[in-house]
């Protein structure tokens, strides 16, 4: 009976790995952001390589913590759509939440990004990802 229920166990978390692991491949790089001691506000542009088109966007953060107030998209089409993140801490490492993006499956020009560092003296680098 132990034996049985360590298999399920077992089996349990390899389908949840492999599905996390799939998750993690559908995203895809965009572009980074350092954060220096004085801005506020950056923005990560994009370099297309063609029309790729993105359903989410959710941002990374490593080598420092960062608490975000908001993003605004800038789309191809002169579009933009704001998202207000009020006070999202996101620790070194840490991953947003997706953000869904309107509209379907959208072409990204740029991402505005609106945050306060802590005190700590690090410069924390944020990163882009889309979902396609």
């Amino acid at each position: 009976m132990l034996r049985s229920a360590l298999i399920a166990l077992l089996a349990v978390l390899a389908v949840a790995g492999s599905l996390a692991a799939q998750e993690d491949r559908d995203w895809s790089y965009l572009g980074e952001s350092h954060v220096d001691k004085t801005a506020d506000h950056d923005r990560i542009r994009l370099r297309h390589r063609g029309p790729e088109s993105f359903r989410a966007i959710r941002l990374q953060v490593k080598d420092g913590n960062i608490e975000i107030d908001r993003i605004r998209v800038h789309f191809h089409d002169s579009y933009e759509a704001s998202d207000r993140l009020m006070h999202v801490r996101l620790a070194s490492g840490s991953n947003s939440r997706a953000i869904d993006l309107p509209g379907g499956r959208r072409i990204i020009d740029s991402v505005e990004i609106w945050y306060r560092k802590d005190r700590s003296g690090e410069r924390p680098t944020v990163l882009l990802y889309g979902l396609r």
